[in-house]
C-alpha cells in the first residue's frame, strides 16, 4: 500500500493523475525514439508479387500515418500551453480577492478615498462569480489538453502497429525457418490499425468539437473579465499617481500583483488559446488511410490462406 502509494505521488508530482496517463503522454516520444535508432523502416527492393504489394501498401500507410503525425506537434506545443495557462488561473486564483479588510483600510480616510474605493467594490461584487467562471474555464483546458494527449497516443500507437506490420511483412519476404511465424501477427496487426483508424478518426473528431467548445468557454469568461479588468486597470493607475496614507499605499502592490495583474494575465493567455483552438482547422483527412487499409486487409487474408 505504501508503495502504490508513493506511485500515485511521483504520478502526481510529474503532472498526471494515474499511470495510464503517463503511458499516453510518453508514447509518442517513446516512438520518434525508437525510430530514429531504427535502421529505418522496412525496405526490400528486390520483392516480387503479394508480398510486394502488401509491403508497398504498409508504407503507404505508415506515410500517411507521418503526415498525421507532424500535425500532431502543434497539439503537443498547445497542451503545453494549456497546462501553464490552467496552472496559472488555478495557482493565483485564491489571492485574486479584495477583502473587507482591505476596503475598510481605504475608507477609514474619508471621502478622498472614493475613487479608490468604487473600482474594488466592482471587483468585490463580482470576484464571487468571475472566480466559479475562472474555475469552469480551468477544467475546459485540463479536459482538452487529455484529449490532445489522447489523440497523439492514438496516432503514435497506429504508427508504432504499422512498423511492426512492415518487419513480419519483410520476414516474410526473407523467407528462413521462422518466417511462416509472421503470418498471425500480420493478420492481428492488420486488425488492430483498422481498428487504430477508427478509434483516431473517432478521438480527431471529439477533439475538434472540444477544442471549439473551449474556444466558447474562453470568450464567455473574458467577457466577463474585461470590463472589471479594465476598471482595475484605471485603479491601479490612479493608485500609482496619487498620493496616499501609509496603510493605503502599501495595500496597492499586493493588490496590483494579486489582483489587477492578474485579470490581465488572464484576458492576455486566454485570447491567444481561444485563437489557437479555433485555427486547429478541419478534421484530418484520413480518406487515403482508408483505401490502403482496405487493400491491407484484403492481402492479410491472401497471405494467412497461404500460410
Amino acid at each position: 500500500r505504501k508503495g502504490a502509494g508513493r506511485a500515485a505521488e511521483l504520478l502526481e508530482e510529474l503532472g498526471y493523475n494515474s499511470y495510464e496517463a503517463l503511458q499516453m503522454a510518453a508514447l509518442p516520444a517513446e516512438v520518434a525514439r525508437r525510430e530514429e535508432l531504427s535502421a529505418g523502416f522496412p525496405s526490400r527492393p528486390g520483392a516480387e508479387g503479394m508480398l510486394k504489394d502488401a509491403l508497398d501498401t504498409v508504407t503507404g500507410i505508415y506515410d500517411e500515418l507521418s503526415v498525421w503525425m507532424r500535425e500532431q506537434d502543434s497539439l503537443a506545443e498547445l497542451s503545453s500551453r494549456l497546462r501553464h495557462v490552467a496552472n496559472e488561473i488555478e495557482g493565483r486564483l485564491g489571492d485574486a480577492t479584495i477583502t473587507p479588510e482591505m476596503l475598510a483600510t481605504i475608507t477609514a480616510h474619508g471621502p478622498s478615498m472614493t475613487p479608490l474605493v468604487e473600482p474594488l467594490q466592482v471587483w468585490t461584487s463580482m470576484q464571487s462569480i468571475v472566480g466559479s467562471t475562472l474555475i469552469r474555464l480551468v477544467g475546459s483546458l485540463r479536459e482538452l489538453d487529455a484529449t490532445n494527449v489522447r489523440t497523439r497516443f492514438l496516432v503514435a500507437l497506429a504508427r508504432l502497429h504499422a512498423t511492426m506490420l512492415a518487419t513480419f511483412i519483410a520476414e516474410l519476404i526473407d523467407g528462413g525457418p521462422d518466417a511462416k511465424e509472421s503470418v498471425p501477427a500480420i493478420w492481428l496487426l492488420t486488425k488492430a490499425l483498422r481498428q487504430g483508424l477508427y478509434d483516431m478518426e473517432e478521438q480527431t473528431g471529439a477533439h475538434r468539437r472540444l477544442a471549439s467548445n473551449t474556444a466558447w468557454n474562453i470568450d464567455q469568461a473574458n467577457s466577463m473579465i474585461t470590463i472589471p479588468s479594465q476598471v482595475l486597470a484605471m485603479w491601479k493607475a490612479t493608485a500609482e499617481s496619487t498620493p496616499l496614507p501609509d496603510d493605503v499605499a502599501a495595500l496597492v502592490p499586493q493588490i496590483s500583483e494579486s489582483v489587477v495583474d492578474y485579470t490581465g494575465t488572464v484576458l492576455r493567455e486566454s485570447t491567444e488559446l481561444a485563437e489557437r483552438c479555433r485555427a486547429l482547422g478541419d478534421q484530418h483527412d484520413s480518406t487515403r488511410m482508408t483505401e490502403l487499409l482496405h487493400h491491407a486487409e484484403d492481402l492479410a487474408v491472401k497471405i494467412a490462406s497461404q500460410g
